[in-house]
């Protein structure tokens, strides 16, 4: 059972590099945040299903050759002059080398991914862990709304499900405040963490493929300028850049969470914010 799920896993993957890069190529630089999230997610949902696709392929009859006669009619009898001058007991102890060294090479390939899956299932595990503890122990704050939280534990305003967490020592101006509020509660109203869940059982699957890990940063990158595009809505360009420069911080982010402010993708967002937004006619190019 093992074998086949690991072919299975191969061939995913496979599919998962030719997609991305035809992501990368014809989508990388639009603007159209929620069509991409579309497309992220189908680069998690066709490696799934395409490998489990069969093909029927017409097994026709071979067409009458000359050369492929001769072919047949040689290898017979090379096959009968090889037997006669190999012993019988060499032929034997070759094949059940070869046999068992082929069984423990795929018995240790298949202990390695299998390893692979049960350590990332299991940081996953702890994450979402860590999440529902902070959800339960953690302080409210009532006064930004209903399912905000502060600890001691949690360094930078962030997202999980229907809880935004803050630093404990929070003390933004209200302005900043409220900024935050809106844009973790973005990413809340769109369900984005419901994309990075699957996106972790998935990347679990395919633990071995650089590009998995890739795939994340393109989708948590999304998010943020799909929360970022709600928030402009109410707040000016200024204000929302301000706010992102006070709360900018040098942590790292957890993969489970949306983070209002990093400085590894900063600059990045506040140079989207200022682009030209993609036509209708280059993304349906694109498209096709």
């Amino acid at each position: 059972m093992s074998a086949p799920i690991f072919i299975y896993a191969l061939k995913s993957s496979l599919v998962l590099v030719v997609l991305y890069v035809f992501y990368l190529v014809l989508f990388q630089k639009n603007t159209n945040y929620g069509l991409k999230r579309l497309l992220l997610l189908g680069l998690i949902v066709l490696p799934l299903t395409l490998p489990l696709l069969k093909l029927e392929v017409n097994n026709g009859s071979v067409p009458d050759s000359p050369v492929l006669d001769q072919v047949a009619a040689v290898l017979p009898e090379t096959r009968e002059s090889l037997i006669d001058f190999v012993p019988p007991t060499r032929i034997t102890e070759t094949t059940e080398a070869a046999n068992n060294f082929e069984l423990n090479s795929s018995n240790i390939i298949l202990a390695i991914y299998w390893l692979g899956v049960a350590v990332s299932l299991s940081i996953m595990l702890y994450q979402l862990s860590k999440l529902l503890y902070l959800a339960g122990f953690s302080k409210a704050r009532n006064d930004l709304g209903r399912f905000v939280v502060y600890h001691s534990l949690v360094k930078y305003p962030c997202s999980f499900w229907k809880w935004t967490f803050l630093p404990k020592d929070f003390n933004y101006d209200d302005k900043t405040s409220e900024i935050v509020s809106h844009h973790e509660q973005a990413h809340q109203v769109q369900g984005h963490t419901v994309d990075l869940i699957f996106l972790a059982m998935f990347r679990s699957f395919l633990w071995f493929n650089p590009i998995v890990y890739l795939l994340q940063r393109s989708v948590k990158e999304n998010h943020e300028h799909l929360a970022d595009q709600s928030v402009l809505k109410i707040h000016s360009l200024e204000e929302y850049s301000k706010a992102l420069l006070a709360v900018c911080l040098e942590s790292t982010t957890m993969h489970m969470t949306h983070s209002f402010s990093l400085k590894n993708n900063l600059s990045k967002r506040i140079k989207n914010m200022n682009r030209q937004k993609t036509s209708h006619f280059h993304t349906s190019v694109s498209l096709v």
